[in-house]
């Protein structure tokens, strides 16, 4: 009988797995139907290719000392803007390497900004045990509202956009991204404007 069970929530579990799989590939690939947001329509908010090249949008959220945080307090860098969670497994996997990207690159001006769509307390956890070393800052909605206006209509998570000097969104990233890419990216940007 326990045999029997445990074929079944494996059977369970596969299945599971391959539905959400194929629902992520659709999604990715731009066929599946995006869901409408409750703030503003599908059709309202750019998708994460036309945001390129368009001025980054605005948006202010709480820090984590709970001071209202604006975008444009980072005027003049670089930004690496990631979207991201306590709870995501990719998030937990490239953060570590943000880290790492941010010590880097410090010095040339590239600032590494997370916007958790999380609450405070997991992300003050969070924080201390992968030990970030750039600002983040939290919201739910608000925090969703923001990834939504830098393109990613879908709710994707991790997600990453790119911002020059200049305010100009040059570089979007919708899922976990490799350390290769976001290197490549950065040293683009620095060489640029150096």
């Amino acid at each position: 009988m326990n045999n029997l069970l445990l074929t079944l929530l494996a059977v369970i579990i596969t299945a599971s797995a391959a539905a959400g799989g194929y629902w992520l590939q659709q999604t990715s690939d731009g066929t599946a139907d995006d869901p409408a947001p409750a703030s503003q329509s599908a059709d309202a908010a750019p998708d994460h290719e036309s945001i390129i090249g368009q001025r980054r949008p605005t948006f202010s959220l709480p820090g984590m000392a709970g001071e209202q945080r604006a975008i444009s307090d980072w005027d003049g860098d670089i930004l690496a803007i990631n979207f991201w969670a306590t709870w995501c497994q990719p998030c937990k996997e490239e953060v570590p390497e943000f880290v790492e990207l941010q010590e880097k690159y410090r010095d040339q001006g590239v600032t590494f900004i997370g916007v958790a769509i999380d609450e405070q307390a997991p992300v003050s956890e969070f924080m201390a045990r992968y030990d970030m070393n750039y600002p983040v800052l939290i919201g739910e909605q608000a925090a969703i509202d923001a990834a939504k206006a830098y393109g990613n209509r879908i709710g994707a998570l991790p997600y990453t956009a790119f911002v020059d000097r200049d305010g100009k969104v040059v570089h979007v990233h919708r899922g976990r991204l490799p350390l290769e890419e976001a290197d490549t990216v950065i040293s683009k940007l620095v060489g640029a404007s150096g």
